[in-house]
Parts: structure tokens; C-alpha cells; sequence
């Protein structure tokens, strides 16, 4: 895990959100987040805010406008590495910009939610290993877990994307797409279309067939 990148997504929006999980033999584990995600701190010591501060370098400045909370890891979130709750969570290999905000469906056994692939940074150099769980709370809800193997890397929770005006621009973007998708087929000769992703440049498009010289 690439710890620096962790800093960095607390130190863009100005929070630390730092958590204590006991574990049954009485020691500690720390994680630190932003509030939208968070990470284990393996293999470093008990931390407070001055020494976290020292340990990421956030200068006094960004000290001054910091929000730091330390606290106990919130009920309901499980950080061990296995839960029987524990949904596959598959990458549906797109992403979506919505708002400025670019978001990951996932699509799981009992639906489809969405993440800020930001959070997947910090587990960058795992990415060969790594792999997504949706979880769920006693009460219901939902969230994502970043495993290594068999070991929890990370907890993502779900971006509140769903509303109507999303759905309905989907909807647009998935109709239009399929008629251009139609169109293509209908001035394209079936063996001569070019490969999928293949880019195509202005002097392409114009001699598909749209009837201009």
C-alpha cells in the first residue's frame, strides 16, 4: 500500500479521520481515512495527531485549516480479513464522470454500487492481487472491501450517485450509444469494422458514409 497516497486523499479535502480497532487479545490497530475510505496503518507505531501530522509532513499551515477526529472504528464496520456477508464485487470496466467526481460501478450478487476510484489509488501497487467485497452492516448497509489475497487492504464506502437525474442521463448516454451503434452497422460492412477502442480521426468519420464528399 502506498501510505503517501493515503496523506494525500486526507490532505485534498483537509481530513484525518484516524481509528482505533481493539482486536479480542487487546491490541491495537489504526486505520486513517477522509471519511469516505480508510486504510490499515501496518507496522507503524500508536499515533495521535502531532505524530501523525509529523509522519505525513502537513505543515502547520494545513495544520491550522485541518479537521482531525480520533476515534474508535465506527459500529457496524467489520475489519476482519473474512465475513460471511462478503459479496464478490466485479469491475464492470468502465468508468463514469459525474459532477467532476469519477465514479466505479460495481456490480455484486445483489446489485450495483457505486465507488470513487480515487480510493483505489493508495492499493495501486497491489492491483494484480487485489480484489472487492461488498459488505454489509447488521442493518443493512452497504460497503466495499479492498482485499490483497486474504487480507483486508482497505474500506471504501459506497458514493450516493443513485438519484433520478443520474438514472435518466444513463439512460440517454446508453440509448444514443446504441443508435450510433446501428448506425455504424448500417454503413460499416460487418468484416471491415475496426477493432473495439480502435480511434478513429475526423477524416475517418466523414467518409462512413454520411452521404457528405
Amino acid at each position: 500500500m502506498k501510505l503517501k497516497k493515503v496523506a494525500a486523499l486526507c490532505n485534498s479535502v483537509n481530513i484525518y479521520r484516524l481509528h482505533d480497532k481493539v482486536d479480542s487479545t487487546g491490541e491495537i490497530a489504526q486505520w486513517l481515512g477522509d471519511g469516505c475510505a480508510t486504510y490499515p496503518l501496518h507496522g507503524l507505531p500508536y499515533m495521535e495527531e502531532d505524530s501523525l501530522y509529523r509522519m505525513f509532513d502537513v505543515t502547520e499551515k494545513k495544520q491550522d485549516k485541518a479537521y482531525f477526529i480520533h476515534e474508535a472504528m465506527p459500529e457496524g464496520i467489520n475489519v476482519d480479513d473474512v465475513s460471511a456477508t462478503d459479496q464478490i464485487a466485479e469491475d464492470m470496466g468502465v468508468t463514469i464522470s459525474y459532477g467532476g467526481t469519477v465514479l466505479l460501478p460495481l456490480r455484486y450478487t445483489g446489485g450495483i454500487l457505486f465507488i470513487q476510484s480515487k480510493y483505489l489509488g493508495p492499493l495501486e501497487d497491489q492491483a494484480d492481487f487485489l480484489q472487492l467485497y461488498v459488505r454489509r452492516t447488521e442493518s443493512g448497509g452497504r460497503y466495499v472491501v479492498a482485499k490483497t489475497g486474504m487480507l483486508i487492504a482497505g474500506i471504501i464506502y459506497p458514493y450516493k450517485a443513485v438519484q433520478e437525474s443520474f438514472v435518466q442521463q444513463l439512460e440517454e448516454v446508453a440509448a444514443m450509444t446504441r443508435r450510433e451503434l446501428e448506425r455504424c452497422r448500417s454503413v460499416t460492412p460487418v468484416e471491415t469494422e475496426p477493432e473495439e477502442g480502435d480511434q478513429t480521426s475526423v477524416l475517418d468519420s466523414m467518409e462512413g458514409g454520411d452521404g457528405e464528399a
